[in-house]
């Protein structure tokens, strides 16, 4: 956020909910909150990679245990991003999801399987594709340069790599509100 702050200073407004906004039940709870008295051009918005992890059935803490469930089923997390778009359709804003990011198999911290981030993609790509939603494909961007970007073993990204990334989102948002410098 710092460095889309950064490159987008006197041309666009950037704001982030003010809390890691987690898993996509927590951003359906809170949307109305986060979006403020709304006046947004632009959203770039995503939800999936805390969805991923495997979290404790009967306390719903982070887990590395594979048969604990994640934290959103996928068709829990369909649901909750079925909804969210569509409150977000109604700000009126240009929308633009960011699909979850790549990851090694089995990083350290809470459980999350490399294999799943393509089901969710698939699932979020869909419910793109039914909204008419513009997808920044974040996957493809950084699988090629996962090693580069990301922090060892890890599914967050190292200081470069953020700013890498930060790039990608601000081209987007720059496109979507017509700023060509």
């Amino acid at each position: 956020t710092l460095a889309a702050r950064k490159a987008l200073a006197g041309k666009a407004n950037v704001h982030r909910a003010p809390a890691n906004c987690g898993p996509i039940a927590t951003g359906l709870k809170k949307i109305d909150i986060w979006l403020g008295n709304g006046g947004w051009d632009v959203i770039h918005f995503n939800f999936g990679l805390h969805d991923l992890k495997h979290v404790h059935p009967d306390t719903g803490k982070n887990s590395t245990d594979e048969s604990h469930p994640q934290q959103a089923s996928p068709d829990a997390y369909a649901e909750n991003l079925r909804e969210v778009v569509k409150v977000l359709k109604e700000t009126g804003a240009h929308l633009i999801f960011a699909n979850t990011t790549p990851y090694p198999d089995k990083p350290s911290g809470p459980l999350r399987r490399a294999d799943q981030v393509s089901v969710y993609n698939e699932i979020a790509a869909g419910i793109m594709a039914e909204n008419g939603i513009q997808i920044n494909d974040l996957h493809a961007f950084v699988e090629p340069q996962m090693e580069k970007l990301l922090l060892p073993k890890n599914v967050h990204f190292s200081k470069p790599g953020s700013i890498k990334l930060s790039g990608r989102v601000t081209g987007k948002i720059r496109a979507a509100l017509g700023i060509t410098k």
